[in-house]
């Protein structure tokens, strides 16, 4: 690329420099082959020129002083070579081209060259191959180039492929480009290949920074913090530094962060399979993995630094010896996490391709409880999970299977998806009876009956529970003895079952504060508050729902943030303040629909229909209330849809619309009643409390 441009400019400015152009080829030549060539190019007679450097370059200089010559220097190796070269006077231009950055030249200007814009890729494929064949397949260019990186090169040499084979569609060659193991095979043509070219500048190095530049191949990601060379090549922070600036140098890699940001380095994804092939052929198997398993390791000790107590029940199960490993010092995790996910998902997967299953797992676990699970990061959940539990299988780690199709339970619990969350904590619990690990077992009956008390099935949830309970109490895990409890009291909650409710609770809430998980001890004050509220205490029901929100807005959780402030703004509304509640509910409404939580969305969709109902606006009211219908219908929780029929019949009620009300809260008390929870009881008086003139 630099080349070309270098060819093109020195055309163009051509006019400017009327006493000559002069190109040379560097390659390896010496500075004084070169300075031989270009004197007689000048027609100096070859016994004017001397023989020593020196007096060649002195000769140059003077030749070319008071003419406007332009000199095309091309593929420098560098600054030493280029340096006796240089023209003496401002008269003279001189064009220099090198894949190294030549930091040691004075005076120069220097011009990086970066892949092309994707606007720019697509003309480049118009000129090769015809505007009418990329349009026609405008989605397969887009993507060849991608996959080229947009490296011109690269693209030159796929343009050049299809334009001899006009049969062939664009998509039949991204096939081949898709498959990195064959990428650098199919971009060759003629005497044009992307892996010649990084062949010569990957010789050029000495020996530590070919080897870095294979380990950073074998890492398989091609964006680099700073801090992770030093563990990756197993050397020094300073030494590992010096050794990545000689591939910045050798333009291998570069710097991608700002002067005042932490360190970063980028490879290109050609550069990168480049590098991983060298690997492959030049490292063995074993070093390449005790490569990864130090990146990894370094990774898990920085996301484990960051890991919080969370209120799921399945808690941390796959553990590591991190006792000796330095821990990197991260400031602002938020930002830190948004930047690295990609790499950490990267990391996951690469230690899994090399059966380093263990401590996939647990970089897998940890990323749940620093970042995945707080920010609803759902995809790299599920990813980084599927990855680890491969390697976990192939290598007969039957502990560490369980314990993430745990975590996989716990996903789709949050997703919502109660059925598959069941049957993944049921898989748990048969893999962790196998291996005779009771506490895991325990944690699988803990979140088996938090998903039967989700869906209502308390029948089976709460001998779960119970047994949970038990053997974790048996274990001295309280913190998983606060989980089943929190369920065991939602569950009373749910059957009218009060006392039992707020005394389990009430323990709950003991047992979350003495364990420090503060997201637990909130979600067990707000059960309390929800047992007065439904019994109508409503300032009890305030204060409880008040400690549970200021809680969570300490730990800055915008999720279950959304759920607290639910509970308060539904007490505002029992207390006849629906003003105040509504500015609350549609704040939280667009959270919970930033954060896709399909649940929370589908609650405050009602409670904001209860709003506009307590207001006497109707029309609106059953607006909400239909938006909430809509989500228990995807959710398919049939608790909470009657739940909500029950307030569209409040509401048809109000209008005068009988019929309307009457098939409303007949269809919710079927379900009521089928499930024998708290509103079957309260069924009987709908017709009184919202005024509908009938015999009930």
């Amino acid at each position: 690329m630099g080349s070309a441009l270098a060819v093109r400019a020195a055309h163009r400015l051509a006019p400017r420099y009327p006493d000559g152009q002069l190109f040379v080829e560097l390659g390896s030549l010496a500075p004084e082959e070169v300075l031989d060539a270009l004197l007689r190019a000048l027609r100096v007679p070859g016994e004017r020129i001397p023989e020593g450097l020196r007096e060649r370059a002195a000769l140059w200089r003077a030749e070319l002083s008071g003419r406007r010559v332009l000199v095309v220097l091309d593929d420098a190796a560098g600054a030493s070579q280029v340096r006796p070269l240089l023209a003496g006077g401002a008269d003279c231009l001189v064009l220099v081209t090198s894949r190294h950055r030549m930091s040691g030249l004075e005076g120069v200007r220097r011009v990086a060259l970066d892949v092309l814009p994707p606007v720019d890729a697509r003309e480049l494929f118009v000129r090769l191959l015809g505007a009418e064949r990329v349009s026609a397949e405008a989605a397969a260019v887009a993507e060849a180039a991608q996959l080229c990186g947009y490296l011109p090169l690269a693209i030159r040499i796929t343009g050049a492929k299809l334009a001899a084979r006009p049969h062939w569609p664009v998509s039949r060659l991204l096939g081949r480009l898709r498959d990195e193991q064959r990428r650098l095979d199919e971009l060759s043509v003629g005497d044009l290949a992307v892996r010649t070219g990084l062949a010569v500048s990957y010789l050029g190095l000495d020996e530590p920074s070919r080897r870095a530049y294979r380990l950073l191949g074998t890492l398989g990601y091609g964006n680099l913090p700073g801090w992770l060379a030093a563990p990756l090549l197993g050397e020094p922070e300073e030494t590992a530094e010096d050794v990545l600036d000689q591939l910045v140098d050798a333009q291998l890699i570069e710097v991608s962060s700002a002067p005042a940001e932490p360190l970063r380095y980028r490879m290109h994804d050609l550069v990168r399979l480049h590098a991983r092939e060298r690997a492959e052929l030049e490292d063995t198997a074993g070093e390449r993995r005790e490569a990864v398993r130090r990146a990894v390791t370094a990774l898990l000790a920085a996301v484990d630094e960051l890991a919080e107590p969370l209120p799921p029940a399945v808690p941390r199960l796959c553990h590591t010896d991190l006792s000796t490993q330095p821990r990197p010092r991260i400031t602002g995790a938020e930002r830190w996490f948004e930047q690295e996910e990609p790499a950490l998902v990267a990391a996951v997967s690469r230690a899994a391709e090399l059966d380093l299953a263990e401590l996939a797992a647990a970089l897998a676990e940890a990323l749940v409880f620093s970042f995945f699970a707080v920010r609803n990061r759902y995809d790299g959940w599920a990813r980084t999970h599927e990855a680890a539990i491969s390697a976990l299988r192939r290598t007969g780690h039957r502990r560490g299977e369980a314990a993430l199709e745990c975590s996989l339970g716990q996903l789709h619990y949050k997703r919502d998806r109660y059925e598959l969350a069941r049957t993944h904590f049921r898989t748990a619990r048969a893999l962790f009876t196998e291996v005779g690990d009771t506490r895991g077992e325990a944690v699988a009956l803990n979140g088996i009956g938090m998903v039967g008390r989700e869906l209502a099935d308390h029948a089976a949830a709460l001998p779960a529970l119970r047994r949970a309970r038990d053997m974790l109490a048996t274990s001295g895990d309280e913190e998983g003895v606060a989980h089943a409890l929190y369920g065991i009291g939602y569950a009373h909650r749910e059957l009218g079952e009060d006392p039992e409710a707020i005394d389990t609770l009430t323990a709950a809430a003991g047992s979350y504060r003495a364990a420090g998980n503060e997201r637990g001890e909130a979600l067990a004050l707000r059960g309390i508050g929800l047992v007065h509220r439904a019994a109508d205490r409503w300032d009890e029901a305030e204060e409880y729902c008040r400690r549970s929100h200021r809680i969570v807005s300490a730990v800055a959780d915008d999720l279950l943030c959304c759920d607290t402030t639910q509970a308060l703004a539904k007490v505002w509304i029992r207390q006849h303040r629906p003003e105040q509640a509504e500015a609350a509910l549609l704040s939280a409404a667009q959270t919970s629909q930033a954060l896709h939580d399909t649940f929370g969305l589908a609650l405050l969709h009602r409670t904001l229909g209860e709003s506009r109902l307590a207001q006497g606006q109707i029309e609106p009211a059953l607006r909400y209330l239909d938006l909430a219908l809509t989500g228990w219908a995807e959710l398919r929780l049939p608790v909470w849809r009657a739940r909500t029929l029950r307030d569209v019949g409040a509401a048809h009620a109000a209008a005068g619309d009988q019929p309307a009300a009457h098939r409303a809260w007949r269809e919710a008390r079927e379900v009521f009643d089928r499930l024998g929870i708290r509103e079957s009881a309260e069924a009987p008086h709908w017709h009184r409390r919202w005024a509908c003139p009938c015999v009930n």
